[in-house]
């Protein structure tokens, strides 16, 4: 594959060139090597002008891009696993722009010469990137990324969402008034975030692990392994940004055990938050704490001690 793609680079045209470069990162990312694909694309700089070429160049595009959103999630790069997929997601066209279906337009009909056109660019079934693995890498990522921003909604209300999708499936299932039992990926994703916002990152590792799909993906039981470790880290900065300013000052052994982490990993967690000032603490490596700063309260609840206050009185 090396051989022939540079052989293409050097002596065909820049559609064919192109064409070469998608199929060289497709491949690379196909066999876990996400960081050869990602420097293909940051030093070819098609992002900015895979607008200007044919339908199937971009087809073969967003092919290379979900294939190697898929290689990064394989790798525990949750944020990278997100960048590659999230304009996929964002469009709500994914079978389309994979070219693995058709979807009839709501508002009339297709010119017959068009629809013709789509579906000659049809890939064969047996090409297809399965749609339910997909959805099940980009919601679980977009799990991973937002929780503790959705945490933190109280104290800055004004952040911008990582994942409109993941969004959009959260507030759905908020409205629900009765929730069954998960069935398909997005009930179980909304589960799992159900119950790691409430603290209960076990419960959230439960619903997660009952996917099927993941059966699809090779090296379950190291995913899985990367996965547990990623739930248990966002658990705790759910936890500190949901409870930390009740506290004075907390013990990194306490998190540890509560959390099943090593003292390092609590401490290396913690120092990430506060450098991103997602926390306001200090950590005491010598008293084994760490020390919350006092914040002002969110407008919420600065009227529930205006009530309380006044309830005594």
């Amino acid at each position: 594959m090396q051989r022939l793609c540079i052989f293409l680079y050097k002596n065909a045209s820049d559609r064919i060139r192109t064409r070469a470069l998608l199929c060289h990162a497709y491949h690379h990312a196909l066999h876990d090597r996400f960081h050869q694909a990602r420097d293909l694309f940051l030093m070819s700089h098609l992002q900015e002008t895979i607008n200007l070429t044919d339908t199937n160049t971009k087809i073969l595009y967003n092919r290379a891009m979900v294939q190697l959103g898929l290689s990064a999630f394989r790798h525990g790069l949750t944020r990278e696993t997100q960048n590659a997929l999230l304009e996929v997601f964002t469009s709500g066209k994914i079978k389309e722009l994979l070219a693995q279906g058709i979807v009839q337009s709501r508002f009339g009909e297709k010119d017959p010469e068009q629809e013709k056109l789509e579906r000659q660019r049809q890939y064969p079934f047996h090409m297809h990137i399965n749609y339910d693995l997909l959805e099940a890498v980009y919601y679980t990522s977009a799990m991973i990324q937002e929780t503790a921003y959705m945490a933190s909604e109280s104290y800055e209300p004004r952040r911008r969402p990582i994942s409109k999708p993941f969004r959009r499936l959260m507030e759905i299932h908020r409205m629900q008034l009765f929730t069954a039992p998960p069935e398909n990926t997005r009930e179980h994703v909304a589960q799992a975030t159900k119950a790691l916002l409430q603290g209960d990152w076990r419960k959230c590792q439960q619903y997660i692990f009952a996917i099927k799909i993941w059966d699809l993906l090779p090296n379950k039981a190291k995913i899985f392994e990367m996965l547990a470790r990623k739930i248990q880290e966002e658990g705790l900065r759910v936890y500190m940004l949901s409870y930390g300013n009740l506290y004075e000052n907390v013990s990194l052994e306490r998190l540890a055990t509560l959390f099943e982490l090593s003292p390092s990993a609590v401490q290396s967690v913690l120092s990430r938050m506060i450098y991103n000032e997602e926390l306001h603490a200090a950590l005491d490596p010598i008293a084994g704490v760490v020390v919350l700063q006092r914040t002002d309260p969110s407008r919420l609840r600065a009227l529930a001690m205006q009530y309380a206050e006044k309830v005594r009185t």
